[in-house]
């Protein structure tokens, strides 16, 4: 009995060690967040709210460059071609709508999303920039970009959003991959 249980405990360490030296691995996978967006508190204490429309888009990795390139005024402006309303979720700030609005991980969009393969959440805000230039990816202010990756997150489930002007800005960022 004592043999058996040496056996026992010299292959789990065999294994634990081996695992130890490979590291872990993680399979990508689109995980499903609370995204929450919200308005600056300045904006909402002002005595006027201008309107601030904001969408969210799950993008797959093949339509990735698409999304990034397409220029944030042709966007909005509904030229694009992109604003599949079935992929897109859309929360309007007003003087009336100065609250948070919340996609809690449960909302139907998310399936709508995993169909589509998605791993990228591009949150667009209407925000206008008179004489600034459209920037590509998320150096334009009004366009922000984080991972759905599950690998990308740790134990992470909630993202954060706020509108600012001029910009919309990221509260909840994914931590940095491990150094080595």
């Amino acid at each position: 009995m004592c043999a058996s249980i040496g056996r026992v405990v010299g292959v789990l360490l065999v294994v634990g060690f081996g695992a130890l030296m490979t590291g872990c691995s993680c399979t990508p996978k689109m995980e499903r967040f609370n995204v929450t967006v919200e308005l600056d508190p300045e904006l909402v204490r002002a005595d006027r709210v201008d309107t601030y429309k904001v969408h969210l888009v799950g993008v797959s990795d093949q339509r990735l460059g698409e999304w990034s390139g397409v220029p944030m005024s042709e966007y909005w402006a509904g030229t694009s071609g992109l604003g599949d309303s079935a992929s897109v979720r859309e929360f309007v700030f007003s003087q009336t709508q100065r609250e948070a609005m919340v996609i809690t991980r449960d909302d139907p969009i998310w399936n709508v999303w995993a169909e589509r393969n998605a791993m990228h959440l591009f949150v667009l805000a209407d925000i206008y920039l008179p004489g600034k230039p459209d920037l590509p990816g998320d150096a334009d202010p009004r366009r922000e970009i984080l991972p759905l990756d599950r690998c990308k997150w740790d134990d992470q489930r909630e993202l954060k959003f706020m509108v600012r002007r001029p910009r919309i800005v990221t509260l909840t960022s994914p931590p940095p991959p491990p150094a080595g």
